[in-house]
């Protein structure tokens, strides 16, 4: 998209994307830290681990959304809190709101995580998150060849193939 808007003459600004999760490398980590990003990808607990070092929360001010995958970790009552206030924790050292997205292939009712997610100042009286959810009932079209051997697949076919 940069290079078509540059080919264009168009002012397309940078965008950095970070992903954290318990699999970065720690070059991607220290990757971060330097350049920091304004997507930041992670999950609950990855999150929290990010905001318990200074060095991890080196440059989060600049983030302006956050996508949590994994989000039904949250909604369990024993794990409920400290994501909760990671994400209220990363809001505050960032230096303009930050936009909230949670993915997860198995949460339902999404009402309970939307409210977690959203946090309490964009909570209705009635207790009705003030965002946009999307769920889908998770079938996909599939798509599927088979193929066997000339031979079969059996243990009797392995004279037959082995020549």
């Amino acid at each position: 998209m940069a290079q078509l808007a540059e080919e264009n003459g168009w002012y397309f600004p940078e965008i950095r994307i970070g992903l954290r999760t318990g699999d970065t490398k720690p070059s991607e980590r220290q990757k971060m830290a330097k350049t920091p990003p304004h997507i930041l990808i992670t999950t609950p607990e990855s999150l929290y681990i990010l905001l318990t070092s200074k060095s991890g929360r080196l440059g989060l001010e600049e983030v302006n959304t956050v996508i949590i995958d994994e989000i039904h970790a949250m909604a369990g009552e024993k794990t409920r809190l400290s994501p909760v206030l990671s994400i209220e924790r990363l809001c505050a050292l960032s230096t303009q709101p930050i936009t909230r997205i949670g993915l997860s292939a198995t949460q339902n009712p999404i009402e309970e995580t939307a409210r977690l997610l959203v946090g309490t100042d964009n909570i209705d009286a009635p207790g009705n998150p003030d965002c946009s959810k999307t769920q889908t009932d998770g079938s996909r079209p599939l798509d599927l060849d088979l193929h066997f051997p000339k031979y079969g697949v059996g243990a009797h076919s392995k004279p037959r193939i082995m020549g």
